[in-house]
Order: C-alpha cells, then structure tokens, then sequence
C-alpha cells in the first residue's frame, strides 16, 4: 500500500486493462482505467473496496480531484471510508443511506456524468511525441445528435423513471411509441439509454445486484432485419450517361473547391463525411503515389489516390488559393456565404469540417421554404422546409439527365459496389473489413502498398467506364 496523493496519483499511467492502487487506509483504493491520460484526473477513481455477507463490494467515491468540486480528494475518501468502515464493524450495511437512496437513481440522475466522459466528450489529446494532436471522445456531430436525442426521446419520458422499478413492459411501451414514427432513431435511443445504464453498473458494482439493465431485454431482432431489407431494397446505383452528367456538373459548380469535393467522393468512392474530414497533413506520398491512411468509420483503412484522385487534389490546392485562408487544415474548408438578395458571395473560411447541411447545400442545392396559410396560436405565419430536387450539382446534373435527381451522393458507393466482381474488392474500394485473420497481413501500409495498389487501379478502371 501506498499513500495515495493528488500529486502522484494524477501521474499513474494507463494499462492494457484497468488496475487498482491499494491507499494505506485499509479499503480504499485507486482505479486506473485502461482510458486514463497520465497527468489528467480523468479516468482515475477512488474505490471502497469491502466484503458484505461474504460477498466483495466495490463502492464508488468519485473521480480524483484536487479540491472536491469536480470529485473527491484523497484526503476526503479516508474520511469516508473510515466512517464506512465503523458502519460495518458494528454489523450494519456501510452504504444504508445509500441504499435508500438508489431508488432515486434514474437515466437522467446519471446522464451528466455520462455525457462527460473522457470518451465521450469530444476533445482534442495535445501533441506528445512523435504523435501528433488528435481528436479524442465521440465525433463532434454525433455527440450533438445524442444530447438532442435524449432530450427529444428519454429526459421526459423514461428518464424520470427510477432504474429500480422500470418494467420491461414500459421500455417496450416507449421503445415501440417511437418506432410508430422513425424505426431507425427507436434503436439508436434504446441503444443511448442501454448505454448511460452500462457505465453507471460499471462504476458502481454495488448496484449490479440491485439494478438490472433491462434495456438488454428488449427484441430488436425483428425490427433489425426489417430495416436491413429496407436498406437492400433501397440500394440503387448510377447508369452509365446519370453519373458522367453528374460529374460534368461539377466543373459548372460556382465555388470550384466544391465541386471538387464532389467530384474527389466521386472518384475515391468514400463517405462524403469522409472526404468532409480529410485533413491536408493526412495525405502522404508513399512509394511515388499519394494515399491517406485513416479511421474511417469503424476500420482503419489504406486508401491509395488513382490519377484521377491526384489530379483532383492537386487542382483543389490551386482552387483554395482564391480565397483567404489557413495553408493547413481540412482539404475542403467549410464556407461561410454572404446572405444578401440571391449572391452566391463568399464571406469567410473556418478552421472547421463540413457538416451534413454544408453538403446538402453542395449536392442538393438549399432547402426551399413554403409558406403556409395557417397560424399558430401567437399569429405567427406557419412555414414549412422541404428539399430541393433541382439544386445544387445535382439540380445542374438533371440539366441533362433529369433521373439523377433521385441519387443521393451515397448511391455513388453503391455503383461502384455493383461494378465489383469480388468480395475482396467491394471491402477495399468501399473501405469495409472483410472479416478474417487476413486483415492483420495488410495493417503495414508501407509494406502493403503494392497490395492496395490493385484496388486503386480498379476503382480507376470503373470510374473511367463510367465518365467516358
């Protein structure tokens, strides 16, 4: 055992797996979570770690803080534990307030933890060694999207509830009152609230036993199945004349760096949220040919640039020149645009990456506001927002071929995934895993370049047929 102090406890490394620190008080303890940052509180809990009735119990404090705001001080954990621990001497349970109180826990009680996490919270990990500033906890637009799905769909109707007496019966209730309306967003809500219960188990053992997740109880086996099908039935790609009008359209595009952005999605077959977010410094020269090598999604993939791509690329590096802004950082810069009369006029360049609504705009032109003539009850006009079919390269691409304007800009991957004619090659082009031990030969992208080399010929070959 060891004294544990603010000034040597913030320091202790992380670990493959989460280990424990014994504090000469007898009981308590330091965990240090594989997730840990040396040199941050984040990560690092004080335990009371004690037996009850034969059984091991691991008790909660807090999070390592230097002044008890934020969490708990060493200090402070002795005092508790001490006070734990005569409870317990004397033959009564050590945490009885406690226990009185867990039927006032529910998701909202602990969502603000939740939400905090080092995980979870976007933030940016600071530059140490040979690695460079990165991004770390949940993708920033995501992070947003769960914030407003749980106040939409959980903070004031299961939220309230205590995690102690919800039934299964009032989850599948409320699981099923959102599937009338969107399928898609009822799992993504279950799933959230699974979650937020998921971290609160872990960090407070003592609970397992009194609270069941019974999130994990409902059936989304059916509904998982029904939306797979959807999703095949909805697959559709570009004919031959639809793609090569779209790609035309681009160079018509007013602000040339966005056409661009549509044109390079168009020819790495990436996400377009991928492309959104490819930085400048991400893009390499390796063995006489560009390539990016990045989490996309969920995999780590190697993506070597065609002719086509490089051409792209460096004619994006000229284009960006025309307006003021950083050498550095994203590929394709968000644009900030004047909102006077109809002038299409650049006004600014942000250090950030585009949204979905930033790309919208690009491929589908702007949203288009109808107006109504119904009131609401403050007299205030109702209007309604519906999307464009003629906007945007898309609307100038229907110039020509007036079908195009039912593709959205992912049924690009979707025409290269039917041009395929393997597995291996679908999961290269369109940066899936394949699924076997065999991945692991091919994580040296050094090694490996001659291998992914293929795939960018083919993907080349397909885009080729497909604008000539």
């Amino acid at each position: 055992p060891v004294q544990i102090r603010f000034e040597n406890a913030i320091n202790y490394p992380s670990g493959d797996c989460h280990y424990f620190i014994s504090d000469t008080q007898p009981h308590l303890k330091l965990r240090i979570l594989n997730t840990s940052i040396e040199g941050k509180a984040e990560g690092k809990s004080l335990v009371y770690d004690y037996y009850w009735q034969g059984k091991r119990e691991r008790h909660l404090l807090g999070q390592l803080s230097k002044d008890n705001k934020s969490g708990i001080t060493p200090p402070k954990a002795r005092e508790v534990v001490i006070g734990y621990e005569a409870l317990r001497k004397q033959g009564k349970h050590p945490l009885q307030e406690k226990q009185q109180s867990i039927k006032e826990i529910t998701l909202n009680s602990h969502f603000e933890e939740w939400k905090e996490l080092t995980k979870i919270k976007p933030h940016i990990i600071a530059a140490r060694g040979k690695l460079p500033s990165r991004s770390g906890g949940l993708d920033p637009s995501f992070y947003k999207q769960q914030l407003v799905r749980y106040d939409r769909h959980i903070r004031n109707t299961i939220g309230t509830k205590s995690l102690v007496t919800l039934t299964t019966k009032e989850i599948e209730k409320w699981f099923g009152n959102i599937s009338k309306n969107t399928e898609t967003e009822s799992l993504k809500c279950l799933n959230l609230a699974k979650q937020i219960v998921i971290h609160l188990l872990n960090t407070n053992e003592e609970l397992e036993r009194l609270i069941p997740n019974r999130f994990k109880k409902i059936d989304q086996s059916d509904l998982n199945e029904k939306l797979k099908e959807q999703r095949q039935l909805n697959t559709v790609a570009l004919e031959h004349e639809e793609f090569k009008a779209l790609w035309n359209a681009c160079g018509e595009w007013h602000n040339h760096v966005e056409g661009l952005f549509v044109k390079f999605v168009m020819a790495s077959a990436l996400r377009g949220k991928n492309v959104a977010h490819l930085k400048l410094n991400e893009i390499v020269k390796l063995r006489g040919r560009y390539q990016i090598r990045k989490k996309l999604k969920k995999p780590i993939i190697t993506v070597r640039f065609t002719k086509t791509m490089e051409d792209i690329y460096k004619e994006v590096l000229k284009a960006r020149n025309k307006y003021p802004q950083p050498k550095s950082g994203y590929l394709f810069p968000r644009y900030e645009y004047s909102r006077k009369g109809s002038r299409q006029e650049v006004v600014g360049v942000l250090e950030l990456p585009m949204t979905n609504d930033n790309m919208d705009r690009i491929y589908k032109g702007k949203n288009k506001v109808e107006k109504n003539n119904g009131k609401t009850e403050d007299g205030k006009r109702i209007r309604s927002v519906k999307m464009r079919k003629d906007g945007g390269i898309r609307g100038i691409a229907m110039n020509t071929e007036p079908t195009v304007g039912k593709y959205g800009l992912h049924d690009i991957r979707n025409t290269y995934s039917t041009a395929c004619e393997s597995e291996e090659e679908r999961a290269r082009i369109l940066g899936h895993t394949m699924g076997t031990v065999a991945e692991e030969h091919y994580t040296d992208s050094d090694k490996a370049s001659g291998y992914f080399d293929r795939f960018a010929d083919k993907r080349e070959e397909i885009l080729l047929q497909l604008v000539k």
